[in-house]
């Protein structure tokens, strides 16, 4: 009987998380205009750490959040349209002093 109720415990502990989970993903904006992109990501208090073209046309920008080291990279196309392309977790900031040196320094 305790190792039922134990299992029980478990097993609405586990789906308790995994409900959580779906929440916080349904909350996520896979696409949206970039002023909302931005004001979303800003209110998870990222803020955007780099700046990059695609060939394909797009514009890349990764978000990030060093004290919950959370990190966003979203897409925005030529009409102002940004898109999730990935997130996760573990993000910390480099340097220049963090950056590997290619070829001769000098």
């Amino acid at each position: 009987m305790r190792y039922a109720l134990i299992l029980l415990a478990a097993l609405v502990g586990l789906m308790t998380v995994v409900g959580l989970n779906a929440v916080a993903q349904a909350q996520q904006p896979r696409c949206s205009p970039y002023d909302a992109m931005v004001q979303w990501l800003t209110e998870l208090g990222e803020r955007p750490h780099a700046r990059m073209f695609s060939p394909r046309g797009f514009l890349l920008e990764l978000w990030g959040n060093e004290d919950e080291r959370s990190w966003t990279l979203i897409a925005i196309n030529p009409l102002g349209r940004a898109c999730v392309a990935d997130a996760g977790g573990s993000f910390s900031a480099l340097s220049e002093d963090d950056a590997p040196v290619v070829g001769d320094p000098t």
